[in-house]
């Protein structure tokens, strides 16, 4: 057999094999050269999953109408001329392969006006012809009937429900890689998602919200760091928001979206101590690089990089994710508030009910006398500890003392400030309610004497700027709280002390108990009189040696 060489058609048809694997495919690629042009508006038509029709309208800056055509050869590009510019990439599109590869594929249909043209031009590939067309400023391309030259590729889409959603993925993606940028997404004429353009900190976190629910976002830690030209910052899901699968797990590097190995195991070596093997994190991560030290230029569809120093980048990133995590899971000391680290809430009288603070024991400084203290063991999945201190074997309920102590801190601060002081949130939580929020906001007041900042931000939608200083350190389910509190406080029964006991039952404590925790545990319950109060039940028991014998042998 001759060796001959393949017709521009084939060339292409095969060339598009590489990027074009299904609609999702083709979304990426006009999405990445819209984000290129600059827009800040991004409209997204689908009909039946994609195959039908695709179509992205942006108001970038648009292609000429001299270059209309040449923008559907293959190797024909806007950004790069050189090799050197190959070292510097800053675009997301670089090969100039992607719509020469749709066009090969699909009925391709393009229309253009730079800002400079007085009107625009269609280039239609099936009649190789351009042609005024009225259109605002920027680009509309439509992709038609997908496949529909190649039968054997079109065979082997899935049904249109399920590339609507690797659709869906992917414009999620996009969108959260692009604050700045307005996008819609509109699916057999019907309104999908309209995402407004973000112009602060909090309009990004409701846009992740809204992308990937509210769960994700109040199960994670804002994280802000860097070090030697590196900088990572995002959303860090807690060990209390893992999954079963690898859902809501979005990494960018200069606002790229990648899959990189090395990525994910920087990531899975973070949270080896906090995740179950056969569960995953949730994160939404921005690194930053040089681009001089990255290398995107190693896959077709450009999800894997090159690090020119990849055991730096790893050590980083796993060092960041691990510290975040250990500053989550770790109880900090019980410190007095100062005017300078925290904000200090309206001071508003609340009843009392039940409650005699005067007789409260201060909770003592964890010091002396550590040596008195033996962990023996932590069963029943970190929910009981056996302890030994000065010849006592002590029995020791995890969670109940960690509500017992989390009160008596509570009712320390109302005892000295007749309020509790507010920490205010990095990244304030947005939450939507199943009720009017007017009715919680009604009783804001008492909310900020509690140590509550809260806002509005729409009919259902609430903001919460800050917290109780005691919860400062933990993990709070923040819709449970607010809610249960607007329910109590809107009755005559608004004591202080249901009020405490409602916010720490919407207390998620981490799973893992560390020996260091399991010892600070023991030595604030037995040193506190409130694990012996006669009111509720004792959250330890301890017996001598010869007790437990007796008690075994009885």
């Amino acid at each position: 057999m001759r060796i001959k060489k393949l017709s521009p058609l084939v060339a292409s048809q095969i060339a598009a094999g590489e990027v074009i694997e299904r609609p999702a495919s083709v979304l990426k690629e006009l999405l990445e050269n819209s984000v290129d042009a600059g827009s800040d508006i991004i409209d997204i038509e689908l009909e039946q999953g994609g195959v039908r029709l695709i179509r992205v309208r942006d108001n970038g800056c648009g292609i000429y109408k001299d270059d209309l055509e040449l923008a559907l050869m293959q190797h024909a590009t806007s950004k790069i001329s050189t090799t050197e510019d190959l070292e510097e990439i800053n675009s997301l599109g670089f090969r100039g392969e992607a719509l020469a590869s749709i066009a090969a594929v699909s009925q391709l249909e393009l229309v253009s006006k730079p800002q400079e043209q007085e009107m625009g031009w269609e280039f239609k590939l099936a009649d190789n012809i351009v042609q005024p067309a009225s259109h605002h400023d920027g680009t509309t391309i439509s992709v038609k009937n997908l496949f529909h030259n190649i039968p054997a590729r079109r065979k082997f889409l899935r049904s249109i429900r399920t590339e609507f959603n690797y659709l869906e993925e992917l414009f999620k993606r996009i969108a959260l890689s692009q604050f700045n940028i307005a996008f819609s997404l509109t699916n057999d004429e019907k309104k999908i998602k309209q995402l407004p353009a973000c112009q602060n900190e909090v309009a990004k976190a409701k846009r992740l919200a809204i992308l990937c629910g509210n769960r994700m976002l109040a199960q994670s830690i804002y994280i802000d760091a860097e070090q030697n030209g590196l900088h990572l910052c995002g959303w860090l899901g807690t060990p209390e928001g893992t999954r079963r699968n690898s859902e809501n797990q979005f990494f960018y590097i200069n606002n790229r979206m990648v899959k990189d190995k090395l990525i994910n195991h920087a990531i899975k070596q973070a949270y080896q101590f906090y995740c179950e093997p056969s569960k995953y994190p949730t994160y939404c991560l921005y690194f930053t690089i040089d681009i001089k030290t990255l290398d995107v230029n190693v896959h077709p569809t450009k999800h894997e990089v090159r690090f020119r120093d990849a055991r730096v980048v790893h050590a980083f990133l796993t060092k960041v994710i691990q510290e975040a995590l250990d500053s989550h899971q770790s109880p900090q000391p019980i410190v007095q508030p100062s005017a300078e680290e925290f904000t200090m809430v309206t001071r508003m009288p609340l009843k009392i009910v039940n409650s005699n603070l005067e007789t409260i024991a201060l909770l003592p400084t964890i010091a002396e006398n550590k040596t008195n203290i033996k962990i023996l063991c932590i069963i029943e999945n970190n929910k009981l500890i056996f302890a030994e201190k000065d010849e006592q074997i002590i029995l020791v309920d995890v969670k109940a003392t960690k509500d017992k102590l989390l009160i008596n801190e509570f009712e320390q601060l109302f005892f000295q400030k007749h309020c509790i002081p507010a920490q205010a949130l990095l990244m304030p939580q947005a939450i939507t309610f199943t009720k009017d929020v007017i009715s919680i906001m009604q009783h804001a007041e008492l909310f900020k004497t509690l140590g509550f900042d809260l806002g509005e931000l729409g009919a259902t939608d609430l903001l919460i700027r800050a917290v109780p200083l005691p919860l400062g350190r933990l993990k709070l389910d923040y819709q449970i709280a607010v809610e249960n509190l607007a329910k109590i406080i809107a009755t005559d029964d608004a004591g202080f002390s249901k009020c405490i006991k409602l916010l720490v039952s919407a207390v998620r404590y981490p799973e893992h108990l560390s020996d260091s925790d399991a010892w600070q545990l023991v030595q604030n319950i037995t040193s506190v009189a409130i694990g012996k109060s006669n009111r509720e039940k004792s959250t330890f028991r301890h017996c001598n040696v010869d007790e437990l014998r007796e008690f075994i042998y009885k």
